[in-house]
């Protein structure tokens, strides 16, 4: 995300970074979904009545609707597209950055609630994600 930004700060379009770096974002996103359907939907669907299960069961029961607004954006600025507009995908994609990371940090929230929830020791020692900060973004809210 942030190499992502950093690429729609400049003027001109790298399309060889930014191709890749749409592909890491791609792959990051559907190795964490994997994770996230694998591992701990699971983990809270076993621990539904606790603050942390019940809030993964919200956060999984919001994605399609999220999965929805990237599928969008991923479909209108096509390679194509991007390269004959790229000041109005840069600001389309500054639109849609806070839609991204406040439900990353919602994710990170709630699954640390989870692991308090269950007893594990992980969410004492798992430093902040930062990815979630960043102009324009705000400041994570406290877990």
């Amino acid at each position: 995300m942030r190499d992502h930004h950093a690429l729609c700060q400049s003027a001109d379009l790298d399309h060889t970074a930014l191709s890749a770096v749409r592909w890491q974002m791609a792959q990051a996103g559907r190795v964490r979904m994997q994770f996230l359907n694998d591992v701990v939907f699971p983990i809270a669907e076993q621990h539904a009545n606790t603050p942390g299960g019940a809030g993964m069961l919200a956060l999984r029961a919001a994605i399609p609707a999220y999965r929805q607004k990237i599928s969008s954006f991923v479909s209108i600025w096509s390679a194509d597209a991007i390269a004959a507009d790229w000041d109005g995908y840069r600001a389309a994609a500054l639109g849609l950055r806070p839609t991204i990371l406040q439900c990353l940090r919602e994710e990170e929230r709630h699954l640390r609630t989870l692991l308090a929830d269950i007893g594990s020791p992980v969410s004492v020692t798992l430093s902040a994600i930062p990815y979630a900060v960043g102009p324009g973004i705000g400041r994570p809210q406290p877990i």
